[in-house]
């Protein structure tokens, strides 16, 4: 950076503009919009806590405005993920002005599930389908068989049509129930809410799908951190992970993630269930699974 040392004021200095930069991005009011949006994902850090090495859980949410943009809209250090936590952290946002939430996206982690359901009435939320690929995936035995089943998960997340796509994921239930059946019954137990985005348009659904969007700022933040290994407190911790988010909505807000033009008319669509698939569906959806995937159906069976 061309300095060849820092004296102690100009770290000072340094911690204190980034200290306040943090700080606004932890308690400012939200820009006045609605945020249909909305992701949120814990990664752990280690820190030292009285005296002794620790892990914090540093958690962060990811909000598109109306504007289209992306942003860093909350961060919160906590000693463990649990639902009081995760319920004080999104009741923050919603203080600040987080509002018109549609869908919150995440892993299936049950502090978070239970506390956007109690703040977030009427949003629906969507189990990422690639945290679910990775259950299942590992509920599988063998090698063999954890390769299969990814296939058979690539082939059902690859289908746009709703109605096509949750007839292949019911077919997909049976196949892996096969192949597994704790596999299968995670499968089973997760379609309402892996399926969610196909209520939403069209031209959103692969984007919320996922937690990619914070997977990738999670990267971002312990690649930061990974070069300190142990932070002295958590006012440290807090410093450099918020600094990589004020960075993060930086970069994000010179272009935008959604066309506003397709988020207009979100709040006053009428939504139609998805319906449910004919037997005959699922049974034209198995077999092009059993094709796509390169199964065997007589090892199937066997």
């Amino acid at each position: 950076m061309g300095a060849d040392r820092l004296s102690k004021d100009a770290v000072s200095r340094i911690c204190a503009a980034l200290d306040a930069e943090v700080a606004d991005l932890r308690s400012r009011q939200l820009p006045a919009m609605r945020y249909p949006y909305l992701w949120v994902d814990a990664t752990y850090v280690p820190r030292r806590k009285n005296g002794h090495g620790a892990t914090a859980a540093v958690v962060t949410a990811i909000a598109v405005g109306e504007d289209g943009v992306r942003r860093v809209v909350g961060l919160a250090c906590v000693d463990t993920e649990s639902y009081a936590s995760w319920k004080g952290f999104l009741r923050g946002l919603r203080e600040r002005g987080l509002s018109g939430v549609q869908c919150v996206t995440s892993d299936a982690h049950g502090g978070i599930v239970r506390a956007v359901r109690e703040l977030f009435p009427g949003a629906a939320w969507q189990r990422c389908v690639v945290h679910l690929e990775r259950d299942v995936v590992d509920a599988c035995p063998t090698r063999s068989k954890r390769a299969a089943a990814g296939r058979v998960l690539h082939a059902v997340f690859d289908e746009d049509d709703p109605v096509r796509a949750r007839a292949l994921y019911q077919a997909a239930c049976g196949v892996i129930a096969s192949l597994s059946a704790d596999a299968g019954r995670v499968m089973e137990k997760a379609e309402a809410d892996a399926l969610a985005y196909l209520d939403f348009p069209e031209a959103h659904r692969r984007r919320i799908r996922t937690n990619n969007v914070q997977e990738r700022c999670n990267r971002e933040i312990k690649r930061r951190t990974r070069v300190v290994q142990s932070f002295p407190s958590e006012a440290a911790l807090v410093r450099l992970v918020g600094a990589v988010c004020c960075e993060a909505s930086e970069d994000w807000s010179s272009r935008r993630y959604m066309e506003p033009s397709a988020i207009e008319g979100l709040w006053e669509r009428e939504t139609a269930p998805v319906p449910e698939p004919t037997e005959e569906q699922v049974s034209r959806a198995r077999s092009r699974i059993v094709a796509l995937s390169g199964l065997d159906e007589r090892a199937m069976a066997a």
